[in-house]
């Protein structure tokens, strides 16, 4: 296959181009397309030192690929990559801004697909676009030193639940991707307009609605930039909110799915919605706001818990953020606004879902990828079920408050893994989560062979799942200020934890296979999802007719998925699990969300 390589050389040169407030020595930058692996490579030197460089690149049809963003170096170089599919021949631009630069910078490369001939790149214009806003988006960082920081849990963190099978099989599932299209279409060269100085969102009179081929509706806003609040601003009118939702077919969930595609190229968004739009107790429709920052997932049910004066206008914005924590790769507030007014915002029974473009640096392991919630004291707490999602570019997470988010990068390792390496990823991949917990920060140990007890099974399981739920009823072996506490109280309430005829848990005594099984069946169902399994499918164990009754459904369920395995022809129902056991099977757990 004849491989060709397409390369642009942007050479602006203070003299030549006149740019006085750009650089005192000019920008010199090359740009790689290859035809062939469909790699686009930017080089360049004349950045501020320490300043975010924003890239573009646009498809033939002017359609936004990607936005990046990488940071210059001391001095003053950057570097970026982006992968394109490049299913469209034609001229893609490049264009490149930021880091101190006052104009954007366009380039163009040519792609031709292998084996045709290859039509000579545009002559490059210096003629600078309009600078856009620039996006933050994953910069490339160092990679982290694997010593887990030492930051000891003052709550016996909990790894429980076996998975017997000594050397299981840990590939995991894939994120699925959302139906609609997740990618904005905004205007590139998204010039903010000097009239509009803080006289509020512009209402787009008649946008387009086109329905997608899954039944979603796409809308797309076109904004303005305020520049006194330094953000894009657009606003979704009641009557073209209720004509999308009438175009919408319901999918397989029973849900209309709406996305708000919001121009522009921006650090910080505002949307200002319909109160009708989030405030449907039992509403089915989930509204998608999609923007360069990030895009973040409302249902209709939102704001049904708050109690709102007629007439309240509702907003929400995101704003991309400066990470202040070594470990944090990009950071993102996301806001509630009512009557222009910041505004708290929480709500257990109608979680949205946030997704922070991202794409791990070089040496960065995805599956490490965490999300921390950063309250405004400065306390850091993860959010365990942040995680990478491959087809998106972005780290996703679903939170039932709105706050400051970091997408984070803190990898574990242990000293005591060696004889257990079928469990290393596993246990590596939910530490650096926050899920579990070594034994030793100092040792850096995890004692993969320890059993695990009812309660930690519990917190573990809790965590794993990102369970909630109002409860304050617990079992009356319980109390108030044990770790565990308010993992078994949720548990309880979603019916997962059921405990004994005389109300108790036993919380310290080690969990058993079986019950393992059963709680966590429970829990998956909880969760919305469900384990079918075969009434023959304990048959190849030879003691499976130990197995109690209120275990066989979801032993056979646990099977049949390839969730648990037996070890030695039996399926030991009244053994206990290992830690190293348990962190594989809540792995597996893991990946199936």
């Amino acid at each position: 296959m004849k491989k060709l390589t397409s390369m642009l050389i942007i050479a602006l040169v203070l003299s030549l181009s006149g740019f006085q407030h750009v650089f005192a020595e000019g920008l010199l930058a090359t740009v790689h397309l290859n035809n062939t692996t469909g790699l686009v490579s930017v080089t360049g030197q004349g950045a501020k030192p320490g300043s975010a460089v924003t890239f573009q690149v646009l498809s033939p049809e002017g359609k936004l690929d990607m936005i990046d963003q990488a940071t210059a170096d001391a001095d003053g170089e950057f570097t970026f990559q982006y992968k394109t599919v490049l299913s469209v021949e034609g001229t893609y631009t490049v264009k490149i801004g930021g880091g101190g630069i006052t104009e954007v910078v366009s380039q163009s490369v040519n792609y031709t697909k292998p084996g045709t001939e290859p039509t000579p790149s545009p002559t490059p214009s210096t003629t600078p676009s309009p600078t856009p806003s620039p996006t933050p988006s994953p910069t490339p960082s160092p990679t982290p030193s694997p010593t887990p920081s030492p930051t000891p849990s003052p709550t016996p963190s909990p790894t429980p639940s076996p998975t017997p099978s000594p050397t299981p099989s840990t590939t995991p599932s894939t994120t699925p991707s959302p139906t609609s299209d997740p990618t904005p279409d905004p205007t590139p060269d998204s010039t903010p307009d000097s009239t509009t100085s803080g006289s509020g969102p512009v209402l787009t009179p008649a946008p387009s609605s086109p329905v997608n081929t899954d039944g979603s509706v796409s809308v797309t806003l076109q904004g303005k930039f305020n520049e006194t609040a330094q953000r894009q601003e657009a606003a979704l009118s009641l009557t073209a909110l209720q004509d999308a939702l009438g175009k919408a077919v319901a999918g397989t969930d029973g849900l209309k799915k709406v996305t708000l595609k919001l121009d522009g190229t921006a650090g910080a968004y505002l949307v200002q919605l319909p109160v009708e739009a989030l405030r449907a107790a039992n509403g089915k429709h989930e509204l998608t706001l999609v923007s360069s920052a990030g895009e973040v997932t409302l249902p209709s049910s939102m704001l049904s818990t708050l109690e709102l004066k007629a007439g309240t206008t509702v907003a929400v914005s995101l704003t991309v953020g400066k990470p202040e924590h070594a470990a944090d790769k990009k950071v993102i507030d996301v806001s509630l606004l009512l009557d222009g007014k910041a505004a708290a915002w929480s709500n257990t029974g109608a979680p949205v879902q946030v997704a922070i473009p991202y794409q791990p640096a070089a040496g960065e392991d995805a599956e490490k990828l965490s999300v921390t919630y950063i309250a405004a004291s400065g306390e850091r707490t993860p959010v365990y079920n942040g995680r990478f999602d491959a087809k998106k570019g972005a780290v996703v997470f679903t939170t039932s408050h709105f706050s400051k988010y970091a997408v984070s990068y803190t990898p574990k390792t242990f000293s005591d893994l060696e004889n257990y390496t079928w469990s290393k990823q596993a246990v590596e991949v939910l530490a650096s989560k926050g899920i579990i917990n070594g034994t030793s920060d100092t040792l850096q140990t995890y004692d993969p062979d320890k059993s695990v007890t009812r309660a930690d099974y519990t917190v573990l399981l809790v965590k794993t799942l990102g369970l909630t739920a109002e409860a304050t009823d617990n079992f009356k072996d319980v109390a108030a200020g044990d770790y565990y506490a308010d993992a078994v109280a949720v548990a309880k309430k979603l019916g997962i934890a059921q405990g004994g005829e005389d109300g108790s848990f036993h919380p310290q005594a080690p969990v058993t296979r079986q019950d393992m099984m059963a709680l966590t069946v429970r829990a998956l169902k909880a969760t919305g999802y469900s384990l079918n399994g075969t009434a023959n499918a304990l048959d190849a164990f030879a003691d499976n007719a130990d197995v109690a009754a209120y275990a066989r459904d979801a032993a056979a369920a646990l099977v049949s998925a390839k969730l648990i395995d037996g070890y030695n022809g039996q399926i030991h129902p009244l053994g206990q699990a290992t830690r190293a056991e348990t962190a594989v099977f809540m792995y597996r757990i893991y990946m199936l969300q």
